[in-house]
């Protein structure tokens, strides 16, 4: 649970740093420069946070597939998983986020 609320954290402020920064670069009529006189690289940094969290949701998955695997292989009964229930909507969230943002581009 605690990589679906991480996962879910990289997901929202990857596209929450994307879209402020276009509306900023909107609202100036030019691309946002940092103090050091580059161009912030905004759509690149949120979409990585985008998909590393994504990817980190689907790896955590992975991953905990394979341990309740092996817990019921030594005698744990079956039990609905809420975690892989709540894992599915976050993923799509993030490949819609992620779209989202490389279409917009």
């Amino acid at each position: 649970m605690a990589w679906l609320r991480t996962s879910l954290s990289l997901i929202s402020f990857g596209f929450t740093v994307a879209k402020f920064f276009q509306y900023l670069a909107e609202q100036r009529g030019e691309a946002v420069v940092g103090i050091f006189g580059r161009t912030w690289a905004s759509d690149t940094v949120g979409l990585t946070m985008i998909a590393i969290g994504t990817f980190a949701l689907l790896f955590a998955v992975v991953q905990h597939r394979r341990r309740v695997i092996a817990l019921r292989a030594r005698g744990l009964e079956q039990q609905w998983n809420l975690a892989l229930w709540v894992a599915a909507p976050i993923a799509l969230l993030g490949v819609f986020a992620f779209v989202s943002l490389f279409l917009d581009a």
